[in-house]
């Protein structure tokens, strides 16, 4: 069984850390539980936790895998 947000019904335009995506300028970082954020000097957002990096250049894509990791990291609590 998958779990919904809210957000799935209002739109993630709605969310707040989407809005704090696109509020973010380069060389800022941001930390989502354990994950660092950081938007580097070229665009590309920068997922980095205790185990992995990788880079997003489309927020949306981001915003999703931010997600992904946050259904992870509760579960795993």
């Amino acid at each position: 069984m998958e779990q919904t947000m809210i957000y799935d019904f209002l739109g993630i335009d709605q969310d707040p850390l989407l809005q704090k995506l696109r509020a973010m300028d380069k060389d800022q970082q941001i930390t989502v539980g354990e994950m660092k954020v950081r938007l580097n000097k070229v665009g590309l957002f920068e997922l980095i936790t205790e185990t992995t990096e990788e880079c997003c250049s489309n927020i949306t894509k981001c915003y999703y895998k931010i997600q992904d990791y946050l259904d992870g990291f509760v579960l795993e609590q």
